[in-house]
């Protein structure tokens, strides 16, 4: 069906971290990368840029919401992505398949937090979800830290129990390197 592509103009892929670049384009972070993919492309179908509104929450293929912002009359629209925004720079080209919105930066879903240190990103992107999430971003930026890092299915296990994930988390980080 119809779709909406964000797709970043090349301004915003040369201001991507060179060192995330390349990891990301190993095949060990595909499924990083997928996500960052998909974060760009609308799960609601053709979206002109004429029939957004401000403050809407429009659902995108990573599973991640963005927040349209309109401004200067209409003159001017933007996405609120989960850790950053993107203003688009030319919209409403046609393709086949629907509109695609030129934008200025490269959206980042929850993993890519710039809080969050880019190891901790990258590997371990469910680990990074939750920092952010539970907002103690800053204290993975404490000197002389050692995170204990339970695997991902401990990691997916935990997200979905009840109890006090953010006290749980910070369990695991101890002050000074072992």
């Amino acid at each position: 069906g119809p779709l909406t592509v964000l797709a970043p103009n090349d301004s915003a892929l040369d201001a991507l971290d060179d060192d995330l670049l390349q990891q990301l384009l190993t095949a060990s972070f595909q499924p990083q990368l997928r996500q960052i993919l998909l974060l760009h492309v609308t799960t609601t179908g053709a979206l002109q840029s004429s029939t957004l509104r401000n403050d809407e929450s429009i659902r995108m293929e990573s599973r991640d919401s963005v927040i349209v912002n309109v401004s200067n009359g209409g003159g001017v629209v933007s996405f609120e992505g989960p850790v950053n925004s993107a203003t688009v720079v030319t919209p409403d080209l046609q393709a086949q398949n629907g509109p695609v919105h030129v934008i200025d930066t490269v959206l980042l879903p929850p993993f890519l937090s710039r809080t969050v240190p880019l190891v901790v990103q990258t590997q371990y992107p469910t680990l990074s979800t939750l920092v952010v999430q539970e907002g103690i971003e800053q204290d993975l930026q404490r000197p002389l830290l050692t995170v204990l890092i339970p695997d991902e299915t401990s990691l997916t296990t935990i997200m979905q129990d009840t109890f006090d994930l953010r006290s749980l988390l910070l369990y695991h980080m101890v002050d000074g390197v072992f």
